[in-house]
């Protein structure tokens, strides 16, 4: 590969394992891929790999060759391996390479009988086509985008030997003959929505990807449970009309990374959902819970959903956790076991009232929740029940969210209360009990109703977003205790006279109050949509270096106590506010539009 290229460590593993490269010691356990970790790990401790890029979980996703081991590496192995570039005829050595590399300017290649030592190809499909009926030993076959054709050659099906497939670049349909691959142990491809019917014949395929993330087609997985060697699966959708039940997936035990289940509604109850075995399965990272489309949500019928999520129970190794559609009143009690969770995100969670108690989990690190309808007042569930003498927590825990550093709250129309956690300050033996102490980003976005919130649970806030809110009331409270924020961003708050009724708005003080007690430490500023904001004004030693005001109607002046020649800023849609009234200010370092 060139120079400074990105190195994918799963699949570099994956072609490791293709060629036969990995074989774990006789009588062990491991599978072929840990034992390519391994391998990979001694190529990091030993700094011939670098750069590492590692996933929200610490997981190596790729990383890269230093210039001086690529060119050693090349020198060892240019005996062995091609790179094919425009204008050069190098095909006169191929008959040696068992690598070959054809860079996308190459337009034709004439066939040739020495093709046949070559085992790993990467190309395009404008050459594929003349050199597969010569590659009788092609075990890994990788397509660039060369954009001729999303057609693949019928020759392919003939590839028995080919265990490693990655057609992802370019939107390909899989041809009927793919499933005669018996051998295919990884597939790559690009956004499907149908499979080949006997698509499950592949019996020895261990890793399937389904590329672009963003894609709402998903396809359904007819016979799964023959696919016993499987591992990666991008997603898995419950259909009876199709004959694809969750237990299905109870025979598959090497599951492992990312788990996507849809289709949940149709699972009868919690016996049949317990059938996926998923507590089996210590290798899933993420799952993912999709229960129903939204057009089905307001149907006023009854719902299984919570029996059926107390049948999906993972394994406690879980560390991501997505529940999406559900609409049972309660969540599932395993969520509570699930101490090595670092994300949790619940979304349109319709009926249900409370959260799941979750404040223990000493790893947790982010939580979104969205679209929970029926929530009126985060209280002691939301700590996880840490409240004065009743807690099964109380007596071991000394912090609440020990790890939380982000925090999302969207959409939640008819919460009007965030209580304070009611614990006791101070156990003798343990010390002070703290909250969020290590909480830095925190999003308030359309939740209109919210008048109440702590006040003392944000010491170490950096990140305040707050959006389509109808009074200033939070804000109040907040303003007081905030004192390291870096970015602060308001849209759509109301006030109640809209400032308008005396010679100070509420907002004023407010917003007055929270850039005096961050002044040291405050560098972006956003204000959007803030009716009741009438003066602004920023206090000596202010450390802000981009302001973004806008649509503030009633903001008659803007008060900077000291030059900010340095300020980034765009000042808009604020009829009443002139020049002139920017007091003690360079006017040239701003603009109104």
């Amino acid at each position: 590969m060139p120079k400074d290229s990105d190195i994918y460590k799963d699949e570099l593993v994956q072609i490791w394992m293709a060629l036969g490269f990995l074989f774990p010691p006789l009588g062990s356990n491991m599978l072929m891929e840990d034992f390519g970790n391994e391998y990979f790990n001694i190529l990091l401790w030993n700094s011939l790999l670098q750069e590492v890029e590692r996933d929200a979980f610490g997981n190596i996703k790729r990383c890269k060759m230093h210039d001086l081991v690529h060119d050693l590496a090349q020198d060892l192995s240019k005996h062995h391996s091609l790179t094919v570039k425009a204008g050069h005829d190098q095909f006169n050595h191929i008959s040696q390479a068992m690598y070959v590399r054809v860079d996308e300017g190459v337009l034709d290649i004439k066939p040739q009988k020495n093709f046949e030592r070559v085992q790993i190809l990467f190309a395009g499909t404008r050459i594929l086509a003349d050199v597969l009926p010569y590659l009788k030993r092609l075990t890994v076959l990788v397509l660039n985008a060369d954009g001729v054709t999303n057609k693949l050659p019928s020759s392919l099906g003939k590839m028995k030997y080919l265990k490693h497939l990655d057609i992802s670049c370019s939107r390909y349909r899989l041809p009927s003959y793919i499933t005669e691959l018996y051998n295919l142990q990884t597939l790559r491809v690009w956004d499907l929505d149908e499979l080949p019917k006997k698509f499950c014949n592949l019996i020895n395929l261990r890793h399937l990807y389904i590329e672009n993330a963003y894609s709402q087609r998903r396809c359904v997985f007819t016979g799964i449970g023959r696919l016993t060697c499987i591992q990666t699966l991008p997603h898995f959708v419950v259909s009876k009309d199709k004959m694809c039940l969750v237990r299905q997936l109870g025979g598959l035990k090497n599951l492992r990374g990312k788990l996507e289940l849809y289709g949940l509604g149709d699972i009868d109850n919690m016996e049949e959902a317990s059938m996926a075995s998923l507590h089996t399965k210590p290798n899933i990272e993420r799952l993912k819970l999709v229960w129903r489309n939204k057009e089905d949500v307001m149907e006023k019928r009854e719902y299984n959903d919570e029996d059926v999520m107390e049948g999906l129970k993972p394994h406690t190794n879980l560390l991501e956790l997505t529940i999406i559609n559900f609409m049972g009143r309660k969540f599932a009690s395993w969520i509570t076991m699930m101490t090595n969770l670092v994300k949790v995100t619940l979304r349109n969670c319709k009926r249900c009232e409370v959260f799941p108690q979750l404040g223990h989990l000493p790893k947790l690190r982010e939580m979104d929740i969205n679209g929970m309808d029926a929530l009126r007042v985060i209280g002691s569930h939301f700590y996880g029940g840490l409240g004065r003498g009743s807690s099964e927590f109380s007596e071991s825990c000394t912090t609440i969210y020990p790890s939380l550093t982000r925090l999302i709250l969207w959409d939640l129309p008819k919460l009007e209360e965030w209580l304070e956690p009611l614990v006791n300050t101070y156990n003798e033996e343990q010390g002070p009990v703290q909250v969020f102490p290590k909480l830095e980003v925190l999003e308030i976005v359309s939740c209109s109703k919210l008048r109440r919130i702590p006040k003392s649970c944000f010491l170490s806030l950096k990140e305040l977003e707050i959006k389509n809110l109808d009074s200033s009331k939070i804000l109040e409270t907040m303003s007081t205790k905030l004192s390291s924020l870096t970015n602060l961003r308001l849209t759509n708050i109301s006030d109640g006279d809209g400032g308008c009724s005396s010679s100070k708005s509420n907002m004023d003080s407010v917003l007055e109050e929270l850039l005096k007690n961050s002044s040291l430490t405050l560098t972006n500023l956003k204000l959007d949509h803030c009716q009741g904001l009438t003066c602004l004004t920023f206090s000596l030693f202010v450390a802000l270096d981009t302001l973004k005001v806008v649509d503030c109607p009633n903001l008659t002046s803007i008060n900077v106590i000291k030059e900010l020649s340095a300020l980034n800023h765009l000042i808009s849609e604020c009829p009443n506010l002139k020049e002139g009234n920017w007091m003690n200010s360079l006017y040239s370092n701003y603009k109104l539009v």
